[in-house]
């Protein structure tokens, strides 16, 4: 096996929020979908933050699974049963009319057979939603459904306690962090760390996992220290982000409270995956 075969996926932040599809027709009403059941939390000891819950029934419904960090997220929505004609659906916050850009990277859990659409909420979307009366789907000017703002808000607050325990768990100085006017950020393609970086050694005993690594950003958004927080439980796997990361990762410095850059800690995900 090439490296080429090898697929890497680094999350944007310790627990990446996954967007989800949406499946829709003419003939699902447009009502708001009251909470049918709850879905089980994220499980301990893994590296995820996840929430979810189902409105409507599993014969006409539509599952919601949020994933993330507290700075940004994505919503993953499935619609029960499975359909196909769901890629135009657009997501929308009411009654501001905000919209919520789809997630550049395919949503991570699938339903039965039913696919999911990713939708990537920033802080501004999350701000918008604390306090929405509805999540609504849309295709062009149709309305296919509303979920109502509060459950899904409650879903993104879960997340977020769950992702601010791994912070803590992880060794990072939470007080400090809260100080941040502005969290530091990965710029998009300077992420530092390609499928290229796959260990070849780990590629022939086929080896997967997921690595944390705990980051020092420094006020140019350059990475000046880099650790393990959490191992993938492979030696191979584990000694492979930092050097590439140290040399090419890039970052939107933090700013403190008076709006200046400033060094801050970074929490990143690597999963390593062998395509079969």
């Amino acid at each position: 096996m090439t490296i080429a075969e090898a697929l890497w996926i680094a999350g944007l932040s310790a627990c990446a929020f996954s967007a989800t599809a949406v499946h829709a027709s003419s003939a699902f009403a447009p009502v708001t979908l009251q909470q049918a059941s709850g879905a089980s939390t994220s499980p301990a000891g893994s590296p995820d933050c996840k929430s979810g819950r189902l409105f409507g029934s599993e014969s006409e419904g539509i599952f919601v699974l949020v994933h993330g960090s507290d700075e940004n997220a994505v919503i993953e929505l499935t619609r029960l049963p499975a359909r196909g004609d769901d890629a135009d659906l657009r997501l929308w916050i009411e009654p501001n009319d905000r919209e919520i850009a789809k997630s550049p990277t395919p949503a991570m859990f699938q339903r039965g057979e039913a696919k999911a659409l990713a939708f990537a909420a920033d802080a501004d979307d999350l701000a918008a939603i604390d306090g929405a009366d509805a999540i609504a789907l849309r295709r062009g000017s149709e309305m296919v459904a509303r979920l109502p703002g509060p459950a899904i808000a409650e879903e993104l607050a879960k997340v977020e306690a769950c992702y601010r325990s791994k912070l803590v768990t992880w060794g990072v100085d939470v007080e400090a962090r809260s100080r941040l006017s502005r969290i530091a950020a990965t710029i998009p393609g300077k992420h530092g760390f390609t499928y290229e970086n796959y260990p070849a050694e780990a590629i022939r005993q086929r080896l997967s996992g997921t690595v944390v690594l705990r980051l020092v950003i420094d006020e140019t958004g350059r990475v000046s220290n880099c650790e393990i927080a959490e191992s993938s439980g492979s030696p191979i796997l584990d000694r492979a982000p930092c050097p590439a990361v140290r040399r090419a990762a890039r970052f939107t410095p933090a700013l403190d409270a008076n709006g200046k850059p400033t060094v801050s800690q970074a929490i990143r995900k690597i999963t390593y995956n062998i395509l079969s």
